[in-house]
């Protein structure tokens, strides 16, 4: 949605193999063809060996290198040519399923010639919720907690000063504070009420079968770290 937001309408979709990245892709797959937008080229990957030669090929720069050596060959001398990525795509979608992946294919995309490109990742991408600047990760997007963006920093104080510490519980210290707030307002969890909750798991409300639906903020790895758009 923020992509097609942006006017973005062809992706290359660089996703795992694997049952996870069957099922995100899928879903991503959906939510995009379905508000019009769509996948030029895909690129499967299924270790981290893999990844420069996925990428490389779904550019089509293998295409380019050969056009290249036949030029080359016809003007039988040595001139150095640039590679040249395919020009139909406007956006990525990076579906690493955790930082590792995340910082080993971002630097490729620029190293191939897409550094040009907006490119989004979903929130496993900071699996390791990453703190400071890691120039790997510069100018990847994607959608996280507040409580990971520095929201309500006196009650993070507060329950880190709990004895509930270190990185990996982070996510659980968030549905934790959420949870004990829409526990304090059950009353008004009609199917389709009014309820707003603005919560360190993000915006809440209740859609009309009752069911607790929330919206994440847009945020971007820069030199200080995951900042909030």
């Amino acid at each position: 949605r923020r992509a097609l937001g942006a006017g973005h309408r062809r992706a290359l979709l660089l996703r795992p193999a694997g049952d996870w990245g069957d099922k995100v892709a899928a879903a991503l797959r959906a939510a995009w063809t379905g508000g019009g937008g769509t996948v030029a080229a895909t690129a499967t990957f299924a270790s981290r060996e893999t990844h420069s030669d996925a990428i490389e090929q779904a550019l089509h720069l293998d295409r380019s290198a050969a056009r290249g050596a036949a030029l080359r060959r016809l003007l039988d001398r040595g001139t150095v040519l640039a590679g040249r990525r395919r020009e139909d795509i406007d956006v990525v979608f990076m579906l690493a399923p955790g930082t590792d992946a995340a910082k080993s294919l971002k630097p490729l995309l620029d190293y191939h010639y897409a550094g040009d490109l907006p490119v989004y990742a979903t929130s496993a991408a900071n699996s390791a919720e990453v703190s400071g600047g890691d120039r790997d990760l510069a100018g990847l997007r994607l959608v996280e907690l507040p409580w990971l963006l520095g929201a309500q920093p006196a009650l993070r104080e507060a329950v880190a000063g709990s004895g509930l510490r270190g990185a990996s519980l982070s996510r659980l210290q968030a549905l934790g504070v959420d949870a004990h707030r829409l526990a304090l307002s059950h009353g008004a969890l009609e199917p389709g009420g009014a309820l707003v909750v603005h919560g360190a798991t993000g915006k809440l409300t209740v859609n009309l079968r009752g069911e607790i639906e929330r919206s994440l903020p847009l945020a971007t790895f820069d030199s200080g770290g995951l900042r909030a758009d």
